[in-house]
């Protein structure tokens, strides 16, 4: 290997004998690294290890797997292991070094494909005045603060002329953001789908815009300048005759190939090999035309059509190899390119400090727009740290100047360590300043019990799939929609995020049309007809979710909050065939509904659905002559109060068959003190909603009994005896396990969300439907608390002589009660 003059830069010139292209093996007296393909096994394995090993240790600092990676590539490359004899010419020859660095090329331009094809270009339509404004600062401000550092400079020093190109590429790093980069650091931080991750998102891609849009103008002007005006033309044509390809003939040609396979939702394997050999063809066309190959494959991803079902099939088909194998391979030879032993002197000292002054202008450039815009401060300081991440698409930019000889090994190393220091050190704030489920810690949590039997109940439904909806609608006309009691009901459609890389929440209607909005259609339709059928007492209103699973929750939480619904009801993650067998069983969606459960300023309800078992699915509210029958399972405490309070409502309906079952244990004189005070709110309580509905109502289809029980043994039984009677059984989540109805019940759980008997009822052979529900406690001083009240048909409230606070351990899900020692008011 030896390095020779080349049309633009000295060029490396690699001899190689013939059998290194191949191996007979180690066993026939090989060497196993004399070859390229051991060679590149062992330098992928090597690169794997170090990585997965420091992001091991470093777990807690919630950092982005790309930064261990780029720190594996300093780590395996000469700035520490290369200080060691021998080391390089083992498993990084110059041979070993130029297959690495091709194959890391075509991962990261197959992975900038991928980045195109998940931007939603929709984005420019309506990005928001606050993202437009913040965008526009974060690129504007540190641009000019940095040529304005640079003008300074030069006044004060001599510089030659690669040190000065390499200062005017560190002010428009300093300005540049991505828009890919900071929704994969947002995703990581599990915070894409919040508000802020919203702003950041929209604010991303207005900054990008711009950098984009500055750099091809001052590329042109340079080259008109420094060349001539009519090779700067012939570029601008270049650009304009590849442009063309990609979206009048490429573009076209892609989707008539789809619409003519798989109706355009999906991609075939013919023409997914289509469209691997167009991106490698629009790279090659792009570097012909001196442009940037990553800047075609990520315009003709952009090209492809904006369905969520076929984005999500292209996007799987290639995002498993190319994020485990060939970014890895990318990002670490960027590592191994940081040579730190170039760091030094007073060069370096220079450009460390316009770095530096980059970063704190665009973080201040930020911050400033940011409060402008009515951003509280907190969240501006959050967004502006956001801003200044950095990931893949600057450390490919770096790499391309670095090539080309615009930027020095020592400004390269410097870039490059800023980058994983800042990047680092700015998730950590985010991490620490954010955390968007403060906004739903309120005293003021909204109940049924508060919102009374006149008034209006507010209730969001959370919709995974088509099955649970029949279901649901029963319970909804259960809810007794009247002039006098209406209900409010608003759907929230929750989709995974797939194929694309921002999240929305937004109204059905403002959704673009694709496979997602298709497939809500007839969900949408029934509760249309739901509408219809209540007119003017059922008012509905539409929502879709595509979110992430592990941050579905926040916009569960974050309509809920908006609306102020008093119920939140959300589909159990597993779902029953007809003949009785789980058929769907999703244990990210149990993740989202414990989330829900812990964060919702408001009751909520796990509807386990086993109303199509036999294919006995009722007709509720189909038919008008139908009955439904609905059971409460009574044993105490304020979860239960509140599900009775819900079948308030319920026993006004004409057609619902109601039974109360209160579950007593045997021995009252056992109870300890605090348990007493319970027990006088249970009963004040049941003793109103008995008189309501017995004496006053007179109503035939309402049944109360009492059942006294000495162990769990029996309270299942009890249950057992309503198999075949009810078509859903309302419980409350949270019961004393100390108590001896509860004895030996609680002991083993595997569903923790659902609480003990819930989780018991979801567990069993049951064939009735079955509706958790939990009152949210109130948070006061700092731990979740509940005092319990009792809200009456006369707005009377019953409280104890002394008031029980009850704080509720949710990992152990056990229930300390201890006194507060002040009177009731």
């Amino acid at each position: 290997m030896g390095v020779v003059s080349g049309p633009y830069q000295p060029e490396y010139i690699v001899c190689q004998r013939p059998h290194i292209i191949s191996s007979k093996g180690y066993w026939f007296g090989d060497h196993p690294f004399d070859n390229t393909v051991p060679l590149l096994f062992s330098q992928i394995v090597l690169v794997f290890i170090i990585s997965r090993f420091i992001h091991f240790l470093f777990k807690p600092l919630k950092q982005s797997l790309f930064i261990f990676q780029v720190v594996a590539g300093i780590i395996v490359g000469p700035s520490v292991l290369g200080q060691y004899p021998g080391y390089l010419e083992l498993f990084f020859p110059p041979i070993g070094i130029l297959i690495l660095e091709t194959f890391s090329r075509l991962g990261f331009l197959i992975h900038l494909f991928t980045v195109g094809v998940q931007i939603d270009t929709s984005i420019l339509k309506n990005p928001g005045r606050p993202a437009a404004f913040v965008g526009t600062s974060c690129f504007l401000f540190p641009y000019i603060v940095c040529f304005l550092t640079i003008y300074t400079l030069k006044k004060t020093g001599n510089f030659d002329g690669t040190m000065k190109n390499s200062l005017y590429f560190i002010a428009m790093f300093s300005s540049f953001t991505s828009f890919a980069v900071i929704t994969n650091h947002l995703r990581d931080l599990r915070i894409l789908n919040s508000e802020m991750g919203r702003m950041a998102s929209n604010a991303a891609f207005i900054c990008e815009l711009c950098a984009n849009g500055v750099t091809l103008f001052i590329n042109s002007f340079n080259i008109a300048i420094s060349i001539s005006e009519w090779d700067s033309l012939l570029s601008f044509l270049s650009v304009g005759s590849l442009l063309v390809l990609i979206f009048f003939i490429l573009r076209p040609a892609i989707i008539w190939s789809i619409n003519h396979s798989f109706g355009g939702e999906s991609i075939g394997e013919s023409q997914f090999v289509f469209l691997i050999v167009a991106v490698l063809g629009v790279g090659l066309l792009f570097d012909i035309f001196g442009q940037q190959s990553a800047l075609g494959v990520l315009l003709l991803g952009l090209s492809l059509p904006n369905r969520s079902s076929f984005r999500e099939s292209l996007v799987n088909k290639i995002e498993a190899i190319s994020a485990a194998l060939l970014i890895p391979a990318f990002t670490t030879m960027a590592g191994m390119r940081t040579n730190l032993t170039f760091i030094g002197g007073r060069s370096s000292i220079i450009i460390q400090m316009l770095i530096i002054t980059g970063i704190i202008s665009k973080f201040c450039g930020t911050l400033l727009s940011a409060v402008y815009c009515g951003i509280p401060f907190r969240d501006a300081i959050t967004l502006s740290c956001i801003m200044c991440c950095k990931g893949i698409i600057e450390v490919s930019v770096f790499i391309t100047y670095k090539d080309w000889m615009v930027i020095t090994n020592q400004a390269f190393a410097h870039l490059m360590i800023t980058l994983v220091i800042v990047t680092v050190v700015a998730r950590s704030f985010i991490a620490y300043l954010y955390d968007p489920s403060s906004k739903y810690v309120t005293t003021n949590r909204r109940s049924i019990l508060q919102s009374g039997d006149g008034g209006r109940l507010s209730i969001l439904v959370c919709i995974h799939t088509e099955e649970s909806v029949p279901t649901i609608l029963n319970l909804l006309e259960a809810s007794n929609p009247t002039p006098f009691s209406p209900i409010s009901i608003y759907t929230l459609r929750l989709h995974e995020l797939k194929g694309r890389a921002t999240a929305i929440l937004a109204a059905h209607h403002q959704l673009p049309r694709d496979s997602n909005t298709a497939t809500s259609d007839p969900i949408i339709n029934a509760f249309q007809h739901f509408e219809e059928l209540h007119s003017g007492c059922a008012l509905l209103q539409h929502y879709t979710s595509i979110a992430p699973y592990v941050s579905m929750h926040d916009d569960v939480c974050t309509l809920a909050m908006e609306k102020r619904t008093t119920l939140v009801i959300l589909p159990f993650h597993k779902q029953w065939d007809v003949n009785g067998t789980v058929g769907f069983s999703k244990y990210r969606i149990m993740n989202v509904n414990r989330n829900v459960m812990n964060m919702v300023p408001c009751s909520v309800g796990v509807l386990i659905d086993r109303a199509n078992i036999g294919g006995s699915m009722p007709a509720f509210m189909k038919l008008p002559d139908s009955t439904y029958r609905v059971a409460m399972l009574f044993i105490g405490g304020p979860d239960d109060r509140e599900a009775l309070a819900f079948c308030r409502r319920m026993a006004n309906h004409p057609r619902v068959k109601l039974t109360v079952v209160w579950v007593k244990k045997a021995n009252h004189h056992d109870s300890i003190k605090d348990d007493h005070y319970e027990e006088m709110l249970d009963e004040e309580f049941v003793k109103d909603f008995r008189g309501s509905y017995q004496s006053k109502c007179g109503r035939s289809g309402f049944t109360y009994r009492e059942e006294t029980v000495k162990d769990g043994v029996e309270t299942t039984q009890v249950i057992c005896s309503l198999e075949g009677s009810v078509d859903l059984l309302l419980v409350g989540r949270y019961h004393d396990v100390r108590s001896p109805v509860m004895s030996g019940i609680a002991d083993w759980s595997e569903c923790p969300e659902l609480g003990a008997i819930g989780d018991m009822l979801a567990t069993s052979e049951s064939k009735f439907s079955v509706l958790v529900v939990q009152k949210q406690p109130v948070e006061a001083n700092g731990e979740q608390s509940q005092v319990y009240s009792v809200q009456t048909n006369h707005s009377e409230t019953y409280q104890s002589q002394r008031s029980c606070v009850v704080t509720i351990n949710s990992q152990s899900m056990e229930i300390n009660r201890k006194k507060t020692g002040r009177p009731a008011c």
